[in-house]
């Protein structure tokens, strides 16, 4: 483990009325690109789990969740629109979004999912994990509630 995994990371939206902090739980980030995340972020969610660390300096009252789907939420600030983070809906454990970070720069991309979900736009030049959606939803059924 690196001297960035468990380091104390700040955050905020553009508006800067809702500010967080919390504790990352490892020293990379992973990629989304799935359709609801390119639509909610504007292209890829780069995400950083802060686990249960997450805490609002201020603004909490303005962060919204959205139910995107039976098992998770997406959290914005409800100001200025800014994607904060996302988490399960049986959970408070967040990942937040890298951009949102103020030093994102000591964090590095490792590992990509619903890449079979890229539109082919783009891409990342970096090798790093890949999963696809099937892969991934299956790694995540464990965690999903019972219907």
């Amino acid at each position: 483990m690196t001297e960035a995994a468990k380091k104390e990371v700040h955050g905020s939206c553009l508006c800067g009325e809702v500010a967080f902090h919390g504790k990352a739980q490892q020293n990379s980030f992973g990629v989304c690109h799935c359709s609801m995340c390119r639509k909610w972020s504007g292209g890829v969610m780069m995400a950083l789990p802060l686990g249960d660390s997450l805490v609002f300096d201020k603004g909490e009252d303005l962060v919204t969740y959205y139910r995107s789907s039976p098992w998770g939420e997406r959290a914005f600030c409800s100001a200025c629109g800014t994607s904060l983070g996302w988490r399960m809906a049986s959970s408070k454990a967040m990942v937040v979004s890298v951009m949102s970070l103020d030093e994102a720069a000591d964090f590095s991309m490792d590992f990509q999912i619903f890449v079979d979900c890229n539109p082919g736009t783009y891409e990342f030049a970096n090798e790093t994990k890949m999963m696809t959606e099937a892969q991934f939803m299956e790694s995540m059924q464990k965690n999903m509630p019972a219907s």
